[in-house]
């Protein structure tokens, strides 16, 4: 008889707690955040509220933070965009050799456009004025030179695109006109001891090369840059045969047939602003 008034007490709380746990579970669950909307009900039970406001928005009685899709001041240059700017560069590393070099003035200014940071097609214009001083000849070689080519950007980062900081190695086919001539050289004869005067030209001569470049350009305050290069010069060539050739060749250095030169810049740059989006 004990055995049966437990055992009923027991199957008694089992159905006690049964139905407790499930008038429990059909009670709608509270809202998450004191503020937010309360769910609406409907004939299915209770559906989700989407409310929106200019800060703040609401799924389901949750509250959710937009967003932040401003993009940063640097990422408005964006990474696939082609258009990177031009780059306007003064060689300063010639004009300041002028004061070593004995009479052998030379200056050179380029442009680049940068093409997803990567690709940089550029111009090269320069003059060179070369009198050395002597004393027993006059020489001169006037002109000028232009070299086209192309660079590419070794570094394409997210640092080196944030700074516009860049490695290049390129290649160059440059063109020159230089007009020389020699004047009051004294030719010495030993066998009568007699010293004769020569003059020649003035010449006019086209003379073209291939150059190779390397170049590290990085951004010293916004806008502006300052780049270190090195060229080697080589297949110098004249565009007419002759048995004369200039002995020193704007943009190129000293002439002879089959000679490499090598060539420094020491450059400033300015960059004009890259086109930003709807034209401003």
């Amino acid at each position: 008889m004990l055995k049966k008034t437990y055992m009923c007490r027991y199957i008694f709380l089992s159905l006690l707690l049964c139905v407790s746990c499930a008038a429990f579970a059909q009670e709608p669950a509270g809202n998450p955040v004191t503020d937010a909307p309360e769910p609406v009900g409907t004939s299915n039970g209770y559906v989700p509220v989407y409310e929106t406001s200019q800060d703040t928005a609401y799924v389901s009685g949750i509250r959710t933070e937009p967003a932040d899709e401003t993009p940063a001041p640097e990422e408005e240059k964006k990474k696939g965009a082609v258009y990177q700017g031009v780059y306007i560069s003064a060689d300063v590393f010639d004009p300041v050799l002028t004061f070593f070099n004995g009479g052998k003035f030379q200056f050179e200014v380029s442009a680049d456009i940068g093409l997803w940071h990567t690709l940089f097609p550029v111009v090269e214009f320069g003059m060179m004025f070369y009198n050395p001083v002597t004393e027993n000849y006059d020489y001169s070689a006037n002109g000028f030179f232009v070299r086209g080519g192309v660079g590419y950007n070794l570094i394409n980062n997210t640092a080196a695109r944030k700074y516009d900081h860049a490695v290049i190695i390129g290649a160059r086919y440059a063109y020159s006109n230089v007009t020389y001539g020699l004047g009051k050289a004294v030719i010495h004869d030993n066998y009568w001891q007699t010293d004769d005067e020569v003059s020649s030209g003035p010449v006019n001569a086209d003379v073209g090369w291939v150059e190779v470049v390397a170049m590290v350009r990085v951004q010293m305050i916004k806008s502006f840059f300052m780049s270190l290069g090195v060229r080697v010069q080589f297949f110098p060539h004249l565009y007419k045969e002759s048995v004369h050739y200039p002995t020193y060749v704007p943009g190129f250095g000293q002439y002879a047939e089959g000679v490499t030169n090598w060539n420094f810049d020491l450059s400033f740059c300015y960059q004009f602003p890259y086109k930003k989006k709807g034209g401003k």
